[in-house]
């Protein structure tokens, strides 16, 4: 487990690598490569023997499909985005250690198979989807979709195949995140599934940094963070508590963006805190299907607890209300230049210059929990994370099955162990405990199926409820109450 985890730090924090190295749209290869799956690895999950862990990739069927072109379609890359799709797809060799690993992955499928993997980024993709679907074009095979805007809408149109209908997915298998794929699954049907091909959902996951320099300096030991999470007592009271011991008026003439704080954030950080509750909007019945959540008494007192934590100004600065030209990138540079003692922040931000860059070591910490005998519960950024999904417009679902089974198999023995072996030289995070708080991080991601689906704009009212100068939880609730259960119920209907 803690190679993959550790792996997932280095897929983040070598993001800008990959970024140069994904922008050719058109695969061209035509070298042969040596360079094979590895057979063997140490990573063989607990449970599951040396045979059966080495021969996932080579006991898939074999086929021949004449050369022809495998194609998935994802948003553009821009060169600039630390979300752009750049692990689907490698032109080339260069050198880079991220990059030949999605090459040889590629390769490994591609020579298995006689096909070419293809590679079309389009901003439009949700327009190209739906005129494939009405044209009966058969030009796309897999479409990266995103959590939040697109796997909804897809799966209620009915451009995606279900993913549990094809014997050759093995969705148990460990290279597919069994965990959040869960939280997908609505009436025993999944339309997009989570995986180690991909790993932009894994940057996509919520953290906490924390500075251990500003920690030092205001009397708080790391080690003292890191037991209380190793010992399931990090709580968001404690995370408070802490957090006031950072806040200082370094001028003087009251807080504003050019002061130590205690805790940058975001409002969209209410849903992993939310998540640390271990509170969803619905709740799946026995039947498998959902119902709201949102009145139960155990909803309303937790969300009025966490507002009053989250509408302490005195405390946190969020980004929103930071005054910074760039507010996103305004707070990352804050707290990279030590102004911030705590920073809620998903995985990937842990690649970019400034974190990088940063002369102060910080550490990694899971959010934290909301009662001390709750589990640690962590979620992804929905906006930004995505899946890969099975196109019904394509020619032959059943060799697109076997193909995402076949990249997702290859994966672990291509990418995973190449990135572990650069984990030590290239992870910024130096110190052991880190990579325990990403096991507890990573083993516990899961997400709201109505934040998944965004039924109602749900995810949008919690935000609003924190920005709000009162608790208006009971009249933001009764405003989408009737239309979350609409939302609920034409979503069960599309999917029974």
């Amino acid at each position: 487990m803690k190679k993959r985890i550790a792996l997932l730090l280095i897929l983040c924090m070598v993001f800008v690598a990959l970024v140069s190295c994904g922008e050719t749209k058109e695969n061209d290869r035509t070298t042969e490569t040596d360079r094979t799956v590895e057979s063997e690895s140490d990573r063989t999950p607990t449970g599951e023997s040396e045979t059966e862990r080495i021969s996932r990739f080579d006991q898939l069927p074999a086929a021949d499909y004449g050369d022809t072109d495998f194609v998935i379609l994802t948003k553009q890359i821009t060169g600039s985005n630390m979300w752009d799709p750049v692990d689907i797809y490698a032109s080339e060799e260069n050198g880079d250690l991220i990059n030949d690993a999605i090459f040889f992955r590629n390769a490994a499928v591609e020579e298995k198979y006689k096909v070419q993997i293809v590679q079309r980024d389009d901003n439009g993709y949700e327009t190209l989807v739906a005129n494939a679907i009405s044209g009966g074009s058969h030009e796309f095979d897999v479409v990266d979709v995103n959590l939040m805007t697109t796997l909804g809408g897809f799966a209620l149109k009915g451009y995606l195949e279900d993913m549990k209908s094809f014997d050759i997915i093995d969705l148990d298998q460990e290279y597919w995140d069994g965990s959040v794929n869960e939280s997908i699954e609505i009436l025993g049907r999944q339309y997009a599934a989570i995986s180690q091909i991909t790993f932009i959902d894994d940057c996509a996951t919520w953290c906490l940094l924390f500075n251990k320099e500003r920690a030092a300096n205001v009397q708080i030991d790391p080690s003292e963070l890191y037991s209380l999470a190793k010992n399931g007592k990090w709580t968001i009271e404690k995370l408070y508590d802490y957090a006031a011991m950072g806040v200082h008026d370094e001028a003087g003439d009251g807080m504003d963006s050019r002061d130590y704080w205690g805790i940058y954030t975001q409002y969209e950080a209410v849903n992993p805190l939310m998540a640390s509750t271990g509170l969803r909007a619905v709740v799946r019945k026995d039947d498998g299907t959902f119902v709201s959540n949102l009145d139960s008494n155990d909803m309303y007192e937790t969300m009025e607890a966490l507002y009053d934590y989250m509408s302490d100004k005195s405390v946190q600065l969020y980004a929103e209300d930071s005054g910074f030209s760039d507010i996103w990138n305004g707070v990352k540079e804050q707290f990279a230049s030590g102004f911030g003692l705590f920073f809620i922040s998903p995985v990937g931000n842990i690649n970019l210059n400034y974190l990088r860059e940063m002369e102060q070591p910080f550490g990694i910490l899971p959010l934290p929990k909301f009662n001390e005998e709750d589990p640690y519960t962590t979620t992804m950024q929905y906006n930004n994370a995505t899946a890969v999904a099975i196109l019904s417009c394509g020619e032959d679902t059943e060799k697109t099955a076997l193909l995402l089974e076949a990249m997702a198999a290859a994966s672990p023995s291509t990418v995973t162990e190449a990135f572990y072996d650069k984990v030590l030289s290239r992870k910024r995070v130096k110190d052991e405990e880190s990579s325990e708080m990403l096991d507890l991080i990573f083993k516990n991601k899961t997400v709201d199926t109505a934040l998944l689906y965004n039924w109602a704009g749900v995810g949008g009212m919690f935000q609003r409820i924190m920005k709000a100068n009162s608790f208006t939880y009971a009249s933001e609730v009764a405003s989408i109450r009737e239309n979350l259960d609409q939302a609920i119920a034409d979503t069960m209907e599309a999917f029974s």
